[in-house]
């Protein structure tokens, strides 16, 4: 084992720092944690272990590649003694949740240097995605520009996680109002993830919204997903959990959209499942034109980090008027 970790988002930024040839080990982190529970006072084997129960039950990997990959995650950290951990994250929502929980991890036990490779944007590249845009040596061209990781962000990330996995979202508010120069990226990230919160309009979250406005026109899967990403200011959200998602709406007693002809399947091959049609049906239609509430004629059930909305009167929406998370009054 390397006295250097390197710590980043995912497969594809992996394996383009392996190929890079920078010294060290390297860790994908790998969870999508702005889906599903994150609870607050949990020690980190505990919520890895109901991360990955959360992850195969969604269907994302088997429950042999979700065991893997924590196994794999759990081995790296307990390396002793490491000279320096590099993490290199972006400033999407999906990164900047990683961070906070790894800033968090080694907030108590930090090795002897503890560094930051966080950006936004990269010269040349017109609408920058993420890492895995770059190539091996652009990536080493970022390695001497990294940051130590100072006690005023630790501090930072503490509160911020605090937030994001507390039972309720008044903390989470309170990071939109604090000083945050040390991490340029936060505000922006939780205020994308206030936006995921079933909307005061017509009870759908951002993405929701998005994918289902697109249907409006009859198109592909395909076109759905990639109108939905080209709305993004930062897209966070990949194919995975974007079909997951449509699974959901395609889903229960109510559903908000179909496939032309018969129902969408969700057991194709990649290709086959992003070429089906996709219309909306008429309850869907009904919600995209706010004649309707999604919540009120489907209900919900889903994580926000910490908080869990459930049934037909969720405690919160998010106001897309006011930009802002409100009280939901009873319907």
């Amino acid at each position: 084992m390397s006295a250097t970790l390197h710590i980043t988002n995912g497969d594809i930024a992996a394996d383009l720092l392996r190929r890079s040839h920078l010294s060290g080990d390297i860790l994908p982190w790998r969870d999508a944690l702005h889906e599903g529970p994150v609870l607050a006072g949990l020690a980190f084997p505990e919520l890895s272990r109901r991360r990955a129960a959360f992850i195969t039950e969604a269907g994302w990997t088997t429950a042999a590649e979700t065991r893997r990959f924590f196994d794999e995650r759990a081995a790296a950290l307990a390396v002793p003694d490491r000279e320096e951990v590099v993490l290199w994250f972006e400033h999407d929502l999906y990164d900047q949740l990683q961070l906070l929980q790894v800033i968090n991890l080694y907030a108590d036990q930090r090795p002897a240097r503890l560094t930051l490779i966080e950006i936004g944007e990269f010269p040349g590249i017109a609408k920058f995605l993420g890492l895995g845009q770059l190539s091996p040596a652009q990536l080493v061209s970022l390695f001497p520009m990294r940051r130590a990781i100072t006690p005023d962000m630790v501090a930072l990330a503490r509160s911020a996680w605090a937030a994001f996995t507390a039972d309720d979202p008044h903390s989470l508010k309170s990071i939109l109002r604090a000083e945050t120069f040390s991490m340029p990226f936060l505000q922006d990230a939780v205020m994308r993830h206030l936006e995921e919160f079933p909307s005061a309009e017509n009870g759908l979250g951002r993405t929701e919204r998005q994918l289902l406005s697109a249907a409006l026109e009859d198109r592909t899967l395909l076109h759905l997903f990639n109108a939905s990403q080209r709305r993004e200011e930062r897209a966070y959200m990949g194919d995975t959990i974007v079909k997951w998602r449509l699974r959901l709406m395609a889903g229960g007693n109510a559903p908000l959209i179909t496939g032309r002809a018969r129902r969408l399947s969700f057991d194709l091959p990649d290709k086959a499942f992003w070429d089906q049609e996709a219309v909306l049906t008429p309850v869907g239609r009904a919600v995209v034109d706010e004649k309707e509430d999604a919540i009120r004629v489907r209900g919900i059930d889903r994580w926000f980090g910490g908080i869990h909305l459930t049934g037909p009167s969720p405690a919160w929406r998010w106001s897309q008027r006011e930009r802002r998370l409100i009280p939901a009054p009873s319907l």
